[in-house]
C-alpha cells in the first residue's frame, strides 16, 4: 500500500533518478576504460590483472546469488516456509513441471552452445595449422548461433 500512496510516488521517481545516475556513471566508466586503453595507451599489466580479478570476483557474486535461489528453492520444496505445507511438494494448488521434455532440451541446448562457444573460442585462439582454418571457424559461430536462436524461441 505504501507505494500507492503520495509518498510512494516520490520513491518512485527517486528509484527512476537513482537507476538513471547509476546508468550515467557506468557509461562514463566504460567511456573512461575505452579512452584510456584504446587511445592513450595506458594498461600496464598491473592494470589488466586488476580487470580480470574484478571480473572473475563478478563471476563469483554471480555464482553466489544463482546458489541463493537454488537454496530458496531447495528450502521451499523440504517444507520449511508454512506449518500448513510442511513436507509437500509441489505445495498445494501448483502442478510440476515434467523435466523431460522442454527443460532438458534447454538444458541440452544450454550445454552444446556452451561447448560450441568454447570451441570455436579455442579454434580463434589456436590459430590451427589447416589449410583453411576460417570454414572450421565460421561452421562452428554457425552452429552457435542457430543454437542460440533454439534456446530463445523454444
Amino acid at each position: 500500500m505504501f507505494f500507492h500512496s503520495e509518498m510512494g510516488q516520490v520513491i518512485n521517481y527517486l528509484l527512476i533518478l537513482s537507476f538513471l545516475v547509476l546508468l550515467h556513471g557506468v557509461i562514463r566508466w566504460w567511456m573512461d576504460m575505452v579512452l584510456e586503453s584504446t587511445y592513450k595507451g595506458q594498461y600496464t599489466s598491473f592494470v589488466i590483472l586488476n580487470i580480470r580479478w574484478g571480473f572473475k570476483l563478478f563471476v563469483l557474486s554471480e555464482v553466489f546469488f544463482f546458489v541463493s535461489f537454488f537454496w530458496a528453492w531447495f528450502y521451499a520444496g523440504i517444507g520449511e516456509i508454512s506449518v500448513e505445507s510442511m513436507g509437500e511438494w509441489p505445495p498445494v494448488g501448483l502442478k510440476a513441471i515434467y523435466p523431460w521434455r522442454i527443460p532438458f532440451l534447454n538444458l541440452v541446448l544450454l550445454v552444446t552452445s556452451g561447448a560450441f562457444s568454447q570451441s570455436s573460442k579455442w579454434a580463434v585462439k589456436s590459430h590451427s595449422k589447416e589449410v583453411d582454418p576460417s570454414k572450421s571457424r565460421y561452421y562452428q559461430l554457425c552452429a552457435l548461433a542457430l543454437l542460440m536462436v533454439a534456446m530463445v524461441l523454444g
